[in-house]
Order: C-alpha cells, then structure tokens, then sequence
C-alpha cells in the first residue's frame, strides 16, 4: 500500500503521481486537476469533512472503471462491498503521502482488479483526489 505499487502498472497511475510530485506539496485540487489534463478523467475528488467523506467529482474515466455513478457516492463506493475507501483516504490525508490500494471486487459475474491512487490535496475542507483505474483488461 504505497506508491512504489505503481511501478508496472497502468501508466496512468504513474502520470497521475508524478504530476502530484512536481508541485513539492500538495497542490489544490484545481492545479492538480490543471496539470492532469485529460487524465483528470480517472481521478474522483473526495472531501473529507465532519466524519463523511463524500465524492464530490468523479471524472468519466473512474466511473467506466468502476461502473457505477460516484459523483455525490459516499468515498466508500469506491470499495464495493466493504467500506474502506474512506480510511484509506484519510490515511493518504494524515500522512500527507500517495496511498495506492489494488483490489478485486465483483460487479455482477463481472470480476473486477482496481488500483486506487490517493493523492493528498491543499484544501478546505480537507480533499484528496483518487486516481481509480481498472488494470484487469
């Protein structure tokens, strides 16, 4: 569960980390967005405020991926099945690092293999932007 999990996999996830990086701390989500271009279509931005942790945007790309309407989702949609993906971006957040996460999950007979990349944003109330890409096919 660390960003050395990108190594390998889709290029998106390591675009996706070292776009984050250049800016030395964590940008906003609109520089990060910004300098993401169109890959910003796999990213979600979730804010953590009060204990919730809602996804407030959810780019094209993440919703295929995951195959299910997330814009206004608790972050946990992201985690079918088990309600993780609210600790693991408040993981990300408090560390002020890159979380990536690889699971599988079922959508209907469809089996699914997911990579998360939790990147830590400078906003308020606080923000993470997650990288969701599907790396099963």
């Amino acid at each position: 569960m660390d960003s050395d999990m990108t190594t390998g996999r889709t290029p998106a996830l390591g675009q996706m980390i070292t776009a984050w990086r250049q800016f030395g701390e964590p940008p906003s989500w609109n520089a990060l967005s910004h300098e993401l271009g169109g890959l910003a279509e796999s990213v979600c931005l979730i804010r953590l405020s009060g204990g919730a942790s809602v996804i407030e945007w959810a780019g094209a790309q993440a919703v295929l991926a995951l195959g299910t309407v997330l814009a206004g989702a608790p972050a946990d949609a992201l985690t079918p099945g088990r309600a993780d993906a609210s600790r693991e971006a408040a993981k990300a957040l408090s560390a002020g690092n890159p979380l990536t996460v690889e699971d599988t999950f079922h959508a209907g007979a469809d089996e699914r293999r997911i990579a998360r990349l939790y990147l830590p944003l400078s906003e308020t109330p606080p923000a993470v932007a997650c990288g969701v890409v599907r790396i099963d096919g």
